[in-house]
């Protein structure tokens, strides 16, 4: 995250697009968006006196796309200011509007996009292994330096294997027990860096802590299954505005994390169905994972209306 965030991006320019067009997909075209959500510091939208939402106004904070894996050019060619521009339609929906000055603004949204990887099954691979969290260290303390899942404590390493010590083990069976073993560490570990990235991490908790119940196992596994897909992913991340701005302090308020699985999808097409089925819960707590399955939507072409042209 930038340490200037009060260089953030303000978008004094409102978004339009022609009329937005549902593509009717057929059924293996559907796109399935998986979502989380929490709040923070006891953030809550307000209610106007005729029970709408009360409008609040954000700046972006300058975003950078993290991709590990396979050179992705639907991804690569994606701006910020292309990320910027198609998420604020969703936010407009949920009350969330651009445009003001400093002192009139309420929210800075840090925006982080990008992709993980497959789980190659590698001492060298894994899922997200070189991606950071996305956690703040004021939401979460020490979440970079030491990891409070077991699944991500550091691994032991075995004799024999990898430079363990103790020389190559001459039995080829428990020679192949003790890389499997370690390939399955290196398995875990990433999956538990990809839950935190993704916001897997809480639903899978409870999973571990409920694993009596029947139909358990089988969610766990679809939980994993996703993990250890190449997986498109948002993260945004919302801060008082005027508490950065005038007192230097950061003060987390909501993070949603949204992702889609990228294999049969496009990052660049698809971007502006994923976040408009996440918008329903920014700002908002999932408690829990939220799985949303639409069609894609086809935008049309953006206009950028200035000021001027408004007067």
């Amino acid at each position: 995250m930038k340490a200037c965030f009060a260089a953030a991006l303000l978008l004094p320019a409102v978004i339009h697009g022609s009329d937005p067009e549902v593509i009717k997909p057929r059924k293996d075209d559907m796109l399935v968006t998986v979502i989380s959500s929490k709040i923070y510091n006891g953030y809550q939208r307000t209610q106007t006196a005729d029970g709408k939402t009360k409008p609040e106004t954000y700046a972006f904070g300058d975003g950078e796309a993290l991709t590990e894996g396979a050179v992705d050019r639907y991804l690569e060619k994606v701006t910020f200011s292309e990320v910027a521009q198609t998420l604020a339609g969703p936010l407009a929906q949920q009350a969330y509007i651009t445009g003001s000055p400093p002192a009139q603004t309420d929210l800075l949204i840090m925006v982080k996009w990008g992709s993980t990887g497959m789980h190659d099954n590698s001492a060298a691979g894994g899922t997200a292994a070189g991606l950071p969290y996305f956690m703040p260290t004021e939401v979460a303390p020490g979440v970079f330096s030491k990891p409070s899942n077991p699944m991500v404590e550091q691994m032991p390493v075995q004799p024999g294997v990898m430079g363990g010590g103790g020389g190559a083990d001459t039995d080829p069976l428990r020679a192949f027990e003790q890389m499997t073993g370690f390939q399955n560490q290196i398995r875990d570990r990433s999956n538990a860096r990809t839950a935190r990235l993704l916001g897997y991490d809480d639903e899978l908790e409870r999973i571990r802590l409920y694993d009596a119940f029947v139909g358990m196992k089988d969610y766990q596994a679809e939980l994993v299954s996703d993990l250890e897909d190449a997986r498109y992913f948002v993260v945004l991340v919302a801060y008082d505005f005027q508490k950065l701005w005038k007192e230097k302090q950061k003060k987390v308020l909501w993070i949603t994390r949204y992702s889609i699985r990228s294999r049969g999808s496009r990052f660049d097409r698809d971007l502006a169905a994923m976040s408009q089925m996440a918008s329903k819960y920014f700002g908002q707590d999932t408690n829990g994972l939220k799985r949303d399955v639409g069609g894609r939507v086809n935008l049309g072409e953006l206009k950028i209306l200035d000021d001027a042209v408004k007067k």
